[in-house]
């Protein structure tokens, strides 16, 4: 389904596992409890897109459009998402383990999300919520990290080489 048309549509706990949907616009399409796991989504335009709880495990996001996308609780493991435009989306208490994430996610929020070993290195995260997020070995190197909110994170050895803290909140975080 490359470059297919499917926005607004509802494809609610569609199973589209390993789907070829490079290209496709998905804009303000309903995805929630889609199984999505290994799908093809580069250059997808998923803006406004509802994914909560959709299972994205090891998808290939690279230069997707999730602009305002809800990816509540959503399991992102292993996705790669580097250079996906993501500002203002949704992530609270998604799984982003060993996700590879970069690119604009400008007032993300991660809160009570996991990203265990996630590799967010280069990405602008300014004004991003991690309250309470589990960050450990995490990599935020060459970050913008300016008034980003970790309080209550699990830092346990996060990375945050060459990154800017300016402003940042580590309040109870450990």
């Amino acid at each position: 389904l490359p470059d297919a048309d499917l926005h607004c549509a509802d494809l609610k706990r569609a199973d589209l596992h390993e789907a070829d949907l490079e290209g496709a616009d998905l804009h303000g399409a309903d995805l929630n409890r889609a199984n999505l796991e290994r799908a093809e989504l580069r250059w997808a335009d998923l803006h406004g897109a509802d994914l909560k709880r959709a299972n994205l495990c090891g998808a290939d996001l690279k230069d997707a459009d999730l602009h305002r996308a809800d990816l509540r609780g959503a399991d992102l493991r292993d996705a790669n998402m580097k250079g996906a435009r993501m500002k203002g989306v949704r992530l609270e208490s998604a799984d982003l383990e060993q996700a590879s994430l970069a690119g604009n996610l400008v007032g993300a929020d991660f809160s009570d999300g996991r990203l265990a070993r996630a590799d967010l290195s280069g990405a602008n995260l300014k004004d991003a919520r991690f309250l309470n997020a589990d960050l450990r070995q995490a990599n935020f190197t060459a970050c913008n990290l300016y008034a980003a909110d970790f309080t209550g994170a699990r830092l346990g050895k996060a990375t945050f080489r060459r990154a800017n803290l300016r402003d940042a909140v580590f309040t109870g975080a450990d």
